[in-house]
């Protein structure tokens, strides 16, 4: 069974061989443990395949992500890390104070100057192999990413206990909302995540920014969720 066939299997739940693979490794182990690492992709292959670096660098980053410091990431927010290997946590976030939220912008530039090109380059070497299933990893992570801009505990005590200008801001400041700059990212990514039987937005399985792209599934249900609030309020 091909990994292409264990996917499907698996989503349409008709018994794959095995459950479908596809190993996330936390930057201590592509740091301390490379040779183990390789020994179990070698013994466990997945069964999903990436196009690699797609997205532009965003200006707001420095530093170094997972070493023992702080850096910066590409949305502006401040991590430290307290040792090597390990993701760290937000210090610093850009949207603390809520007065930041309507002179924010997000990095339009990893958008804007991507290579996109490079989705249809990895398609195309993918589809002549192995054919598996392609994924792109994406930092947009709509909750995550709220999270890592206001502050964790500043987000749960707004949605928790927010007054109606709160969840008017998240909507409307800046211009487009908060949840719909979240939701573009989402949307000119989405092609990249859209690969099946080798076709994905434009002709012959090219993908074009945009096209086809679904809304943001945790944006889309949290707007709605806000709308209601305001309307209630």
């Amino acid at each position: 069974m091909t990994s292409r066939e264990r996917v499907f299997r698996a989503l349409e739940s008709r018994t794959p061989d095995r459950a479908p693979r596809n190993l996330w490794a936390l930057p201590w182990v592509s740091m301390y443990a490379q040779e183990e690492l390789q020994a179990v992709l070698r013994d466990f292959p997945d069964d999903f395949t990436g196009p690699g670096a797609v997205l532009a660098p965003s200006k707001r980053r420095s530093g170094t992500d997972s070493r023992k410091g702080r850096y910066v990431d590409d949305w502006g927010s401040v991590w430290e890390v307290a040792e090597d290997g390990v993701v760290g946590e937000v210090k610093q976030p850009p949207l603390a104070v809520w007065s930041a939220l309507c002179s924010y912008q997000p990095p339009w530039e990893m958008i804007e100057q991507a290579d996109w090109d490079q989705v249809n380059r990895a398609q195309e070497a993918n589809l002549q192999g192995d054919a598996k299933f392609m994924l792109c990893g994406t930092t947009i992570r709509p909750f995550e990413r709220m999270q890592f801009l206001r502050g964790s505990e500043n987000l749960f005590v707004d949605l928790g206990y927010g007054t109606r200008d709160v969840y008017s801001d998240l909507l409307t400041c800046p211009p487009a909302g908060m949840l719909h700059l979240v939701r573009v990212f989402h949307a000119e990514q989405q092609p990249v995540t859209r690969l099946r039987e080798g076709r994905v937005g434009g002709v012959d399985g090219r993908a074009e920014p945009g096209q086809g792209a679904s809304e943001a599934g945790g944006a889309q249900g949290l707007e709605e969720h806000l709308h209601q609030v305001i309307g209630d309020a």
